[in-house]
């Protein structure tokens, strides 16, 4: 009973030989699908923008992949050995930035409104003209115009130049540029034209072109067209009737000097602190900055010291 069974006929008495078993991991049958081609298409986005393995390899990380798995599931003995392969069998497609406005783009408005603003000044000639008698008027207030025109285009390219460094740079150069070159132009005028009603119309030219320069600068065209309407409505009303000197200079006087308040105000505001990113402080900002609550780090300082000195 303990001899080999025959099984069939003319079979030798021995057992028949079974196949070992493989050491090692079996290969993947060619039929089968690669687990690490279903792993690239599933990570197909994040893989593409990478830009080293490595990223790869965080991305595995996170994803809760472990060294177990790798090796069992895809057949690689390490981590960032399956991050190569995956980096190398993913096309780079690197996202694109957003697009980016245009700098060129003409703005029909703004080109109108700045067309009207370079053309309304004109008007107050016509409105002032019973101001200007005599050649000397006319040359006190050419050249005071040209003395202004000249330092308020090198005080535009300084302010714009300035503008790069921040608005309160800016601030200052306009805030000491603009009435140095209004005085500059109006003594011109006063000592060409004389002290009289050409030497007044010259000064009020001064200071309403530096005004306009700071107001272009700051891109307030609209604020500065405002300005300009009493001396539109008085050029306007010419058409029907000659008004009288007190109501032409009370015009040209009320241009002038909105646009002087405009430009005043433009320049005047104080720029937000730098550091204005704690949110810690409860209390408006009292360092004269427009940083609204919760406020600045500067102010929260100063707060803090105040209340530690009033207790």
């Amino acid at each position: 009973m303990s001899g080999p069974l025959r099984l069939l006929p003319g079979e030798g008495g021995s057992l028949p030989a079974l196949p070992r078993q493989r050491k090692g991991n079996r290969g993947r049958p060619s039929w089968a699908a690669d687990p690490i081609d279903e792993l690239a298409e599933r990570l197909m986005e994040p893989v593409s923008a990478a830009v080293h393995p490595y990223e790869v390899a965080a991305l595995l990380e996170s994803d809760g992949l472990t060294g177990d798995q790798v090796s069992t599931r895809y057949g690689r003995p390490g981590l960032f050995t399956l991050a190569a392969d995956l980096y190398a069998r993913v096309p780079r497609h690197y996202p694109e930035p957003p697009p980016a406005a245009d700098p060129w783009r003409p703005d029909p408005l703004r080109c109108a409104v700045r067309g009207l603003v370079f053309a309304h000044p004109g008007l107050a000639y016509v409105l002032g003209s019973g101001l200007l008698e005599g050649a000397r008027a006319v040359t006190g207030l050419v050249a005071a115009g040209l003395v202004a025109w000249a330092w308020n285009q090198a005080l535009s390219h300084r302010a714009h130049l300035r503008l790069a460094a921040g608005a309160g740079a800016a601030h200052r150069t306009l805030r000491l540029g603009a009435p140095a070159g209004a005085l500059a132009a109006s003594a011109t005028g006063l000592v060409l034209a004389g002290p009289g009603q050409a030497g007044a119309f010259a000064a009020g030219q001064s200071c309403y072109l530096g005004a306009a320069t700071v107001l272009l600068v700051l891109g307030r065209e609209r604020t500065l067209l405002l300005a300009l309407l009493p001396v539109a409505a008085g050029a306007a009303a010419t058409l029907w009737w000659r008004p009288p000197t007190a109501v032409a200079v009370a015009a040209l006087l009320a241009t002038v000097c909105l646009a002087m308040l405009a430009a005043t105000h433009g320049y005047g505001r104080r720029a937000p602190c730098r550091r204005a990113a704690r949110r810690d402080c409860r209390r408006p900002c009292r360092t004269g900055c427009s940083a609204s609550p919760p406020g600045c780090s500067r102010c929260s300082r100063g707060w803090r010291t105040r209340t530690r000195w009033s207790s």
